[in-house]
């Protein structure tokens, strides 16, 4: 590895930023603005981002990465990739969180989460977050056409592209592509 590849590979883990312990803490709990919880939308499948090879190979493989929103059965992703650990503040416990959030990662996991968050803040809190911990974050959601209040919690309905001015606002636009259904957040541009 030549020098300035391993200079450039990882800003969070070369300038060692990491959380407060009050970060790691007010991350760890449930969200402070979401008023419909998106416990019940965790489903028992793997990702789609997660059988992505394109994704795996670039992002996953080799790599320390943090699932931010991973559901009630890590395992289904652990089990593909145990290089992941999880992180959930509705379906993980509070001391799986606290360790998560207590690592500098390669990259960062938001996956089909952004559209059962019901306040902007917490999807601007969720972004920040992953610019924090990771040097890459990957973005995707499941865009169901339902809006509103569903059976199990919330349903934003929104399209990927309808987050773009999310990500840029805590990215910048210049560190942001969108690939084959994901936005790709590369802080360290």
């Amino acid at each position: 590895m030549r020098f300035f590849d391993r200079f450039v590979k990882s800003k969070n883990k070369r300038n060692g930023i990491r959380l407060t312990d009050a970060q790691v803490e007010f991350y760890a709990g449930r969200p402070v603005f979401q008023k419909i919880t998106s416990e019940k939308t965790s489903r028992n499948q793997i990702p789609r981002i997660d059988n992505m090879r394109w994704v795996v190979r670039e992002y996953i493989e080799g790599k320390e990465v943090v699932d931010l929103a991973i559901g009630k059965w890590p395992e289904n992703v652990m089990n593909l990739h145990p290089n992941v650990v999880p992180r959930d503040p509705y379906n993980q416990p509070r001391d799986v969180n606290i360790k998560a959030l207590r690592g500098i990662y390669d990259t960062a996991i938001i996956s089909n989460t952004l559209n059962v968050i019901d306040d902007d803040r917490e999807i601007i809190s969720l972004l920040e977050l992953a610019k924090i911990l990771a040097d890459t974050t990957l973005i995707t959601v499941y865009g169901a056409g339902t809006r509103g209040k569903t059976r199990d919690g919330y349903q934003r309905g929104l399209r990927l592209d309808d987050y773009l001015p999310f990500v840029y606002q805590v990215f910048g636009k210049e560190n942001v592509t969108v690939r084959n259904g994901v936005i790709i957040c590369e802080a360290w541009r």
